[in-house]
Formats: C-alpha cells, structure tokens, sequence
C-alpha cells in the first residue's frame, strides 16, 4: 500500500482529486506557502540531529528565514481548512490548533493565576509566553479579530515574546491586517503591532466567488423557520428523539465560580431558549463549557435582530463560533432564515461568517 502524502500541498491535491473541493487559484497559493513552511519547519527540526547539519543550516538561516502565515479573505473560502491541512501534515514538532477566542480567554486565565501568585512581579507576559512556547512550537489560531481592549493590550507583547521563543504561528481572519481592531477603543496603541504582524507574516488572501460550505449544503430537520407552534413541536420531537423519549430535566454547571443553568438537559443534550444563552451576559468560557458537557444543542426561538439588539447578536456569533469549532450538533428554531437573522447593526458584516457556519452546521459532512 502506498504511503498517503504528507504534505500540505500534496493533501489539498488529493481533496480536489476526489471532488471534496473545487481547486481554485487562491487556496493553492494558501496550501502551496503552507507547504513550504512545513518543509522549512520539519527540515529545520531534522537538522538539529547533527553537527554538519546545523552548521549547513546556519549557512543558510537567510536564506530560510521563517515567517508566520496569515491567511485573510470572506467567510466560507476555505482558510480554516488550509491550515487544518498544514497542522494535520506537520510532523516532528509540537503544535498546537486552537480557536483563537479560546486562547486569549485562556491567556486571561494564565495571566491572573501568574498574578495572584507573584504579586511583585511587574511583568506576566514574558514567563507566559516562555510557558506557550515551550509547549507548542506552532500555533495554529483560527479566526483570529480583536474585539476588546484587553486583548489587544495584550496581543502586541505575547505575540512578539512568542517570535522571539522561535514558535511559528499561523492565522486565519476575515479581515486584513489593517482591519484588525477596526474603530476599536485607543486603537491607535495598537497600530504598532498591526505593523508588526504585516512584517513577520506572509498574507494570503484566500477568495473565491463561490462558498465551498453553502456547496454542500442539504436541507435536513435541523433549522425550522418560523418560529411557532408548529416548530416547538418539532423541537420538542427533536429533544425526545435523541433521548430515547426522556422529557430531561434542569442542570447546574460550574464556569469557574460562576453557576451556569442549563433548563433542560438529558445525556448530553440539552434545551435552551435563544435568551437563556444571548440575552445575558455569557461569554466564550459559558459556550465553551456547553461543547465539553453537550454533544448536542437544541436552540429555541432565534429572534431576527436588528441594530437595537447587537449584544444579543454578539453573543450568537461567539456561541455559534464555540459549537461550530467542537462541532458540537445544533438544532434551532429561528424567526428567520440564517441570512436574514441580522442584516444590519454594529457586526452585521462580521455575522456573514455566522451564517455561513449555520448553514455548514445543516451539512451532511459536519460533524465527521
């Protein structure tokens, strides 16, 4: 039996080949300077090994200097999957694929705990990103965007301490570097780190006419538009179906001190309504916690928001980028279909990446 190619350019060739995608020029320039890093990366590691080869490998260091990836472009192009395919061919080194929303409520926690513990210390930044460097040589952030001030306080220092450890990141975004941050709070401080991300990566913009996810779509019971009688009902048969009949009952999670109600959990399904999880104030860490305990979620009554309701539409975004990411199942009953939920207010451009998701989430294929 032949050996399957390793590498990332020679994957994405194989996927075309077998009709998984539609080869289009910009995602293999995206698999192609993949490609080229992954080589630069494993040969850099086997040089190690020897004496003649790091000499040979120093001679060179110009020559093969590396640099991080940024991977930009609309929703549903295909750039999670390009690096999906760059991390899955890595080999010989430590790596690490994350969410990026994930990371930075992760680094908050690092921060505090190193905090709490070295109260004369005046810096937490460089001990932390000793720690993330030692444990990932790559990082791989999926759809990285600075949405607060605090992260984007942070992100400059950790993600030039992390260059200089020598850990390698890749990135997916919907925006340019020069968006990043856009209209945000004393953006201005942040200017000098966009400078510097532009400076150490590569940036691909990764584009085509056609969204490889709507592509795949099938139309399955799992999204029912309007939201009445009728489709409470099927909710209800929905729930009862993964269940084995059990009508289920009220569950209490812990997200660190903070009690989080499920109103109606079986196994590991559960039933909200659209308020119970985006009409208060939950966050990244509450739907993340959700995926961990849930392999399914059942969503009632998705309002179609306009620009008076953007917090509601913030939160939505977030969990359904924290199911999407777990590919945690998703059941909903919305007012609306997924294009129409929110067609303007503050993010309303940002939610097209939410749509395409939902839409993604109805695919035969998600999930696998």
């Amino acid at each position: 039996m032949s050996e399957q190619p390793q590498g990332t350019l020679e994957r994405y060739h194989r996927l075309v080949g077998e009709g998984q995608f539609k080869a289009n020029p910009s995602q293999e320039m995206a698999a192609t300077v993949l490609d080229q890093l992954q080589q630069r990366l494993e040969d850099k590691t086997s040089a190690k090994k020897g004496l003649f080869s790091r000499l040979i490998t120093l001679g060179r260091a110009k020559e093969n200097e590396l640099k991080n990836v940024y991977l930009y472009g609309p929703v549903g192009r295909g750039k999670t999957t390009m690096m999906d395919l760059f991390h899955d061919s890595l080999t010989g080194l430590t790596k690490r694929r994350v969410h990026f929303h994930a990371f930075m409520l992760e680094v908050h926690n690092r921060i505090h705990k190193s905090r709490s513990k070295n109260l004369d210390s005046v810096d937490s930044i460089a001990p932390l990103a000793a720690e993330i460097a030692a444990e990932s040589k790559v990082l791989c952030f999926d759809e990285f965007v600075i949405n607060n001030i605090a992260d984007a306080m942070i992100l400059g220092r950790l993600y030039k301490a992390l260059s200089e450890h020598g850990t390698t990141m890749v990135m997916t975004s919907n925006f340019p570097p020069d968006r990043l941050y856009e209209g945000g709070l004393q953006r201005e401080r942040f200017l000098p780190f966009i400078a510097l991300l532009k400076e150490t990566t590569d940036q691909i913009l990764v584009d085509h006419k056609s969204d490889y996810r709507v592509l795949n779509m099938r139309l399955p019971d799992t999204y029912f538009v309007p939201f009445d009688q009728t489709t409470e009902n099927r909710l209800l048969d929905c729930f009862s179906a993964l269940t084995g009949g059990e009508l289920g009952e009220p569950r209490t999670l812990m997200v660190g001190r903070r009690e989080l109600i499920v109103p109606r959990a079986n196994g590991r399904v559960a039933s909200f309504n659209f308020h119970d999880l985006c009409g208060r104030a939950l966050g990244t860490a509450d739907y993340l916690k959700l995926t961990e305990e849930f392999d399914t979620l059942i969503i009632a009554g998705v309002p179609k928001m306009g620009p008076d309701r953007r917090n509601e539409a913030r939160r939505f975004m977030t969990l359904i980028d924290a199911l999407y990411d777990r590919k945690t199942q998703v059941v909903i009953g919305a007012d609306a279909a997924p294009e129409q939920l929110y067609p303007s207010g503050d993010g309303s451009f940002e939610f097209q990446r939410t749509v395409s998701r939902m839409i993604e989430m109805q695919s035969e294929n998600y999930g696998l």
